[in-house]
């Protein structure tokens, strides 16, 4: 079974992966690299969203961090997990 995310255009999703790498566009980035990358898109767009999409074997620590990051970026993010893939 898997799940499909309906992502709207005027959205950003980072995407960690069961070996806890922090993704945008299947592009590993460090938190900094995160936080400033989401300040770039809102900045571009204000109404800009954005979603965490955790794999559920990653710890929380990871999951909080990411959220931190896009909070210092000033924006409160979404999550949503998934199932790992095999």
């Amino acid at each position: 079974v898997s799940a499909v995310a309906v992502v709207p255009s005027q959205s950003l999703m980072i995407s960690i992966d069961k070996n806890e790498n922090i993704m945008i566009d299947n592009n590993p980035l460090s938190l900094l690299q995160i936080e400033s990358q989401v300040r770039q898109a809102t900045q571009k767009n204000k109404e800009m969203k954005v979603l965490v999409l955790s794999d559920k074997k990653v710890s929380i620590d990871v999951v909080l961090k990411t959220l931190d990051a896009c909070r210092k970026a000033g924006v409160e993010a979404s999550i949503a997990a998934k199932e790992s893939e095999k």
